[in-house]
């Protein structure tokens, strides 16, 4: 049986300060690196045939290393799960 695992990107600083980032494209901050970190350690021995990433910096961050332990699994780049944009 398949499974499907979700994950939202790890902490910004946006995210540290109760800032929406929404499709400002922010980068991971340091609790959230080692917060990505943490995830590729839970993953490390779960059987991944591919993922889906919104191409936003924290996305494909956090997902770049959560996989790392993973180097076969294809990173697919999907801007169709990216954060939406509420105006200012």
């Amino acid at each position: 049986m398949p499974k499907i695992y979700l994950f939202r990107h790890a902490q910004t600083d946006d995210n540290a300060n109760h800032i929406f980032s929404g499709t400002r494209d922010v980068t991971l901050n340091e609790n959230g690196i080692k917060q990505a970190y943490e995830l590729q350690k839970l993953l490390s021995d779960t059987h991944i045939d591919i993922a889906y990433s919104s191409p936003m910096k924290r996305t494909l961050e956090t997902t770049t290393i959560a996989l790392k332990k993973h180097p076969h699994v294809k990173i697919c780049l999907d801007p169709r799960i990216r954060e939406r944009s509420y105006g200012d």
